[in-house]
This record gives structure tokens, C-alpha cells and sequence, in this order.
């Protein structure tokens, strides 16, 4: 019996020892050298090759499988293609409206002396000539050593949706010196007449306009409307710079009410500071009153003004 337990027990250890060689052998080999199925997928699909039938429905599926997955991408693709061919259109139609019809270089005014930037007098009126326009305004050649600008606002006491519909290149116009900037060497211009009175306005800030520095927030302030755009309108309050009143900030206006609908040149309206930018010389004006001021009537009748 032990015997026989010990020959039992030899056979196992042999059988370890026999198969220890072969997964060494095996581990061992190159990585390459391991993959079988490898070869006999390449043999397969040598063997496929030659086959047109197969040939053929490998094709279909994998045209059918690009299909599906790329159908979206085809079609944002053709999106964006005609967008970018719509811009492309509207470029070119917008540099051909803004050179006019005639794309050929406008002759140069002859440069005088007396229309030099230092020589200019606020409020003069001069005759110039349109060069170029653009999307907020238009630049007219008055003589002087830059072309001065025209907002789109100050092209018509009323209200101008484009500078394209109002002028055309080359059209001689008059315009009125709204502003020198000898600094800047910038040249503003107006095809309007000052609704302000300048002396009037002097005279009642003690000879002269008020400072942004000396103007704080939250201050009231009555202003009389020189420009309308479609966005709101600019007072001018007594001050160096102009104020801006935007539509949302006019707690008359009713809902589909624009600045137009509102707002026209020479009216009277009461404001308060909103903001002062000192470093782009801003002014930002709204209607609403200030919590911090007793609440009375946003806009008094006439009588009592």
C-alpha cells in the first residue's frame, strides 16, 4: 500500500516537470512570434481578396457605414458653407456701396491753410465731400489735414436706419464743426444745427462747462436730446462730453418701443448719472431715479418746467 501511495504521488511531480520547459519556451518567445490568429486572419482575407463577390460587399458596407455616421457632418458641412459664402456676399456688397459706383480714387481736396485743425471754429459751416462710408456714420474731406466724421445720428434731424440709404460717395455736402480734437488730431462733424444754445449754456454753469471730475454719481441733471439713435439718445447736460441715455433705461418706454419712438432733438428731459468713465471720457445717463433720492414724478408736466 505505501508503495503504491508513493507511485501515485511520482506521478504528478513528472508531469510538472515535463510541461515547466514548454511554458518557459513559450513565454520566452518574441512577442510577434505568439499571435497565430493574426496570420490565419491575413491568410483569410488574402483569400477574400481574390473573391469578387466579397470584394464587392465589403465595399457596400463600408459605404453604407460611412453614410449613416456622416450624414450630420455632410450636412453641417453644407451649413457652414453657406453661411460663409453669405458673408462673402454681403463683404463684397458692402465694399462696393461703401466705394460707390464709381470705384475709381476720388480726387483729393486741395488742403487749405485757414481750414486747419487749430483754425476751426465750432459751429462753422463748411463744404466738403463724402470719401468713404461705413456702417455708424460717413467721412467727409472738408480741406483740412483729416477727414472728418459724420455720425449716423447726426446725418438727418430724423431717424437713419443706414448711412447708405442717406449719402453715396463722392456727394457734396455741408456740414457743421460739431467738435476739434487737437490731441487726438480728430475732426467731428454734423449735417445739423446745434439745438443748444452754447451761451445759454455757459451762463448757467458760470462760464463754462462742467468737468466729468466734478460731475458724481447719482447727481440729477436736465438735459436737452441732440442725437437719436435706435439704441437711446445724447443729452447734453452742461458738461464737457455729452451723456447717453439708453432705451432700457427710460421708465416710460412701453414694450416694441425704440429710441425713435421715444426721443426726438430739442427735447427736455430729466436724467441722473448712471456712470462716470473717466479713461473714455463717457458719460452713461438713465432715467430711473436713484433709491437713495425721495420719489416724486419721473418727468414733471410742461407748466411746471
Amino acid at each position: 500500500a505505501c508503495s503504491s501511495i508513493r507511485g501515485a504521488m511520482r506521478w504528478p511531480a513528472a508531469l510538472c516537470l515535463w510541461l515547466l520547459p514548454l511554458s518557459a519556451n513559450s513565454w520566452a518567445a518574441p512577442r510577434a512570434a505568439r499571435p497565430r490568429g493574426l496570420a490565419s486572419v491575413g491568410a483569410k482575407e488574402d483569400r477574400w481578396a481574390d473573391d469578387p463577390v466579397a470584394v464587392e460587399n465589403r465595399r457596400r458596407a463600408e459605404a453604407n457605414r460611412l453614410k449613416q455616421v456622416s450624414a450630420s457632418t455632410r450636412r453641417r458641412e453644407q451649413l457652414l458653407e453657406v453661411s460663409r459664402r453669405l458673408r462673402e456676399k454681403k463683404r463684397r456688397e458692402k465694399r462696393e456701396r461703401s466705394l460707390g459706383e464709381n470705384p475709381k480714387p476720388l480726387q483729393q481736396r486741395e488742403r487749405d491753410p485757414e481750414r486747419r485743425l487749430e483754425k476751426l471754429a465750432v459751429d462753422a459751416w463748411l463744404d466738403g465731400q463724402v470719401t468713404r462710408l461705413v456702417d455708424h456714420g460717413a467721412w467727409v474731406d472738408v480741406g483740412a489735414q483729416v477727414d472728418g466724421f459724420v455720425h449716423i445720428s447726426a446725418l438727418s434731424d430724423g431717424f437713419v436706419s443706414s448711412p447708405y440709404d442717406a449719402l453715396s460717395v463722392g456727394e457734396n455736402v455741408n456740414v457743421r464743426v460739431d467738435s476739434v480734437e487737437l490731441s487726438l488730431h480728430r475732426l467731428r462733424l454734423s449735417m445739423l444745427e446745434r439745438v443748444v444754445d452754447e451761451e445759454e449754456v455757459v451762463r448757467q454753469h458760470g462760464g463754462e462747462r462742467r468737468v466729468l471730475e466734478d460731475i458724481s454719481e447719482e447727481e440729477q441733471l436736465w438735459g436737452i436730446v441732440t442725437r437719436v439713435t435706435h439704441f437711446g439718445a445724447f443729452l447734453d447736460v452742461g458738461a464737457s462730453r455729452e451723456g447717453f441715455l439708453h432705451v432700457s433705461e427710460y421708465p416710460l418706454r412701453e414694450m416694441g418701443q425704440w429710441a425713435p419712438d421715444l426721443f426726438h432733438r430739442g427735447q427736455r428731459l430729466r436724467a441722473y448719472v448712471k456712470e462716470v468713465d473717466l479713461e473714455l471720457s463717457r458719460l452713461k445717463l438713465t432715467g430711473d431715479r436713484p433709491k437713495s433720492l425721495p420719489k416724486i414724478p419721473w418727468r414733471l408736466p410742461l407748466k411746471t418746467l
